[in-house]
């Protein structure tokens, strides 16, 4: 395994239409899927939020074993089973519906950057006309570009994107200016790095908060 590299199951709006069918596996796994006969209802549970959504109610051992693929994409069905106290066959179903639902829509490589010759890290506040053209576009087929979204606010787009250098960077910054003036900084340090959400705890939070 290249160093610096670690895997994680991500929420991937771009995932294909094998995925979006619960065609995914975990990468790790050596346990083959059983037609076990689980009790739907008991693993996820729909409730209205708002007009229009609905949000998914996970029981303790669907949002454990999310917070565990989180960190660690690469546990196999029986590894996970350990941890939540099922079988390889009953975790695997569980994961299998949480991929058809789209709770868990794919698995990646988490690549450091930095050990690639990426070392910086830039946040880029672009603002384009609003229903400029073709701008969704053009950011998308920046390659250092890897997040951008429309957002509220003066701007239109907040990119995050890697740079090898300030020369790098403006390069970068000239495909965007013909879109928009922009507004750039460079991450010094990062005392919360991007990372999963821990949903036991995060759910917690909203309990407590609706008490």
């Amino acid at each position: 395994m290249l160093e610096g590299v670690v895997l994680e199951s991500i929420h991937d709006d771009n995932a294909t239409s094998g995925q979006k069918s619960g065609q995914l596996r975990n990468p790790g796994s050596n346990v083959r899927i059983a037609p076990f006969a689980l009790d739907f209802i008991a693993l996820c549970r729909y409730s209205c939020k708002s007009k229009g959504m609905a949000a998914i109610e996970l029981d303790d051992i669907n949002i454990d074993l999310l917070d565990l693929l989180q960190q660690h994409g690469r546990m196999s069905y029986r590894e996970l089973g350990e941890q939540v106290g099922l079988s390889a066959p009953a975790v695997t179903e569980r994961v299998r519906r949480l991929e058809e639902l789209g709770v868990i829509k794919g698995y990646r490589a988490v690549v450091d950057y930095e050990k690639l010759g990426f070392a910086l890290l830039c946040v880029i506040r672009l603002n384009s006309p609003r229903g400029a053209q073709g701008v969704d576009d053009i950011i998308e087929r920046i390659p250092e570009v890897i997040e951008a979204n429309r957002v509220t606010g003066s701007e239109s787009h907040v990119l995050r994107a890697r740079a090898r250098s300030t020369a790098h960077l403006e390069d970068l910054l000239h495909e965007l200016w013909t879109h928009g003036e922009s507004n750039t900084n460079i991450v010094t340090s990062s005392p919360v790095p991007r990372r999963p959400m821990n949903l036991r705890r995060a759910l917690a939070r909203r309990s407590t908060a609706s008490d």
